[in-house]
């Protein structure tokens, strides 16, 4: 296992408190996936124990800058708790929620898998992401007994993009994403085709929060919710 200095982090609330679906509390920590990889973490006070599982790991280096790029580890924390600590509301927010930080995700599975968010659970949305894995994403052994006792072994991948593009509409409507089906396959394509790429994602920070909101909600499906 590696390890990772991570002081004023809350590893609970940030990958359990809704901006993703990819995380798992297990006995021993927290399982996630990416398109790329399996990700295992536990929190030992001011450090974050990690391992990384995927198709094409490359060296211990690049996978220990893709995990603090994605945990934001770099971040001035503190420096944005002043900025933002304006008033008694957001102060008692802050206490309450201490240490909660933004994940620094894959655009692509953010944007599909917050579609599939629209009117929903975070219970129902993390089982349909899973069913999307499951079907279409390539899958991960681990090592037998690392997720603890009766968890199995497997991990699917979130699918590439193209893949959910050129799933048919019933492949996706039996990941029960239900209405969403048609709004997800259609961003996939145009995330695919390369369109929706150039507006937005290759073009930040280059563009104003509110030009890139407004790309966002070209996207049948995203609304300002979403975009957000």
């Amino acid at each position: 296992m590696n390890k990772l200095n991570a002081p004023q982090y809350n590893l609970q609330i940030t990958l359990m408190g809704g901006q993703s679906f990819a995380w798992d509390l297990t006995a021993d920590g927290y399982v996630g996936f990416t398109r790329g990889r399996v990700i295992l973490l536990k929190q030992d006070g001011d450090n974050l124990i990690w391992e990384s599982f995927g198709q094409s790991q490359g060296h211990v280096q690049g996978q220990t800058d893709f995990l603090r790029n994605y945990l934001r580890l770099d971040e001035d924390y503190p420096n944005i708790l002043r900025k933002i600590n304006k008033d008694k509301h957001m102060a008692a927010a802050m206490k309450e929620f201490s240490h909660t930080r933004l994940l620094k995700q894959d655009f692509e599975q953010c944007l599909l898998s917050f579609m599939i968010s629209s009117n929903n659970s975070i219970t129902n949305i993390r089982k349909s992401v899973r069913l999307l894995c499951q079907k279409l994403g390539p899958k991960v052994e681990l090592p037998d007994g690392i997720l603890g006792a009766g968890l199995g072994h497997t991990i699917h991948l979130f699918p590439a993009t193209e893949d959910i593009a050129k799933a048919s509409l019933q492949t996706l409507l039996e990941c029960k994403i239900g209405f969403r089906a048609k709004f997800v396959k259609a961003a996939a394509e145009a995330l695919a085709g390369g369109a929706l790429n150039g507006a937005v994602k290759n073009n930040y920070p280059l563009l104003h929060e509110h030009e890139t909101r407004e790309a966002l909600m070209q996207i049948k499906g995203v609304g300002e919710k979403i975009a957000d």
